[in-house]
C-alpha cells in the first residue's frame, strides 16, 4: 500500500465526480445517497466537503474541532476521524490519512 504525500494530497480531483454537500440538516450527501453527520463530526467533514479531493492538515481538523467545543483527547480525536471514515464509505468516498500529518476525502478508488 502506497501512503500518499503531502503534495500528492494537496492536487484537487479532476472534477469528473461532483463533491458531496453537507446540508443544513445535517446530512452528508453524494450521487443521490446520504448519511447523516453526527455533531461531534460535523467540524471535521465541513472542512473536508469544502476542500474536497484537497488535504486538510490534521491541525485544522484539531482546531476546528477544539472551536466547536470538542474536547476529546488525541485518541478520542483518532477515533471520531475513523468514524468519519467509515460513515463516507458508504458514499462511496474514502478519507485517507496522508503521511505527513493530514486527511483528505476523495472518490473511494476501486482495488487493484
Amino acid at each position: 500500500m502506497t501512503v500518499p504525500s503531502a503534495e500528492d494530497a494537496d492536487a484537487p480531483t479532476d472534477g469528473a465526480v461532483p463533491p458531496p454537500v453537507l446540508d443544513e440538516d445535517g446530512l452528508l450527501r453524494h450521487l443521490g445517497r446520504w448519511v447523516p453527520i453526527s455533531d461531534a463530526q460535523l467540524p471535521i467533514v465541513r472542512l473536508l466537503v469544502a476542500r474536497f479531493g484537497r488535504l486538510v492538515h490534521a491541525t485544522e481538523v484539531a482546531t476546528a474541532c477544539r472551536d466547536a467545543g470538542y474536547a476529546g483527547t488525541r485518541a478520542a480525536l483518532r477515533s471520531l476521524v475513523h468514524r468519519v471514515g467509515v460513515r463516507v464509505a458508504d458514499l462511496g468516498l474514502e478519507l485517507r490519512a496522508v503521511h505527513g500529518g493530514g486527511l483528505v476525502l476523495d472518490v473511494r478508488r476501486p482495488s487493484s
